[in-house]
């Protein structure tokens, strides 16, 4: 299904989490990063909601980012790149019942809500 979702979605979107040689992929969470030239926008949050309004569930992963929690309220500033990606990544889903035919139905619906807000964006 990984291998599904690569060639379905990653090829097409902005930037993938990728994985070194010393990193092991444990398959369970499909992160994908959605970075949009449009700082006044929030790309991950768009995709999430057109794939909620077609019912498909993902996750928003990083979220939210401990910095943000009250405890640590006062050092939120101190990390940036954290906050950026934090509202970069959104997890597609991935479970062992989840069919090839499924995975490929939730890319294609990605790649439109991609597509999609390139549009609305022009």
């Amino acid at each position: 299904l990984s291998k599904n979702y690569n060639i379905k979605v990653v090829l097409k979107i902005y930037i993938y989490l990728s994985f070194n040689d010393i990193q092991k992929y444990n398959y369970s969470y499909y992160p994908i990063r959605l970075v949009s030239d449009d700082s006044s926008a929030n790309l991950r949050d768009y995709i999430f909601d057109q794939l909620k309004a077609d019912n498909i569930f993902c996750r928003k992963y990083f979220y939210p980012l401990i910095s943000e929690f009250q405890l640590y309220k006062n050092d939120a500033n101190k990390t940036p790149y954290a906050i950026t990606v934090a509202n970069q990544v959104l997890c597609l889903p991935i479970y062992p019942e989840l069919s090839k035919s499924n995975a490929t139905r939730i890319a294609t619906h990605v790649l439109k809500a991609i597509e999609t807000y390139i549009k609305e964006k022009i």
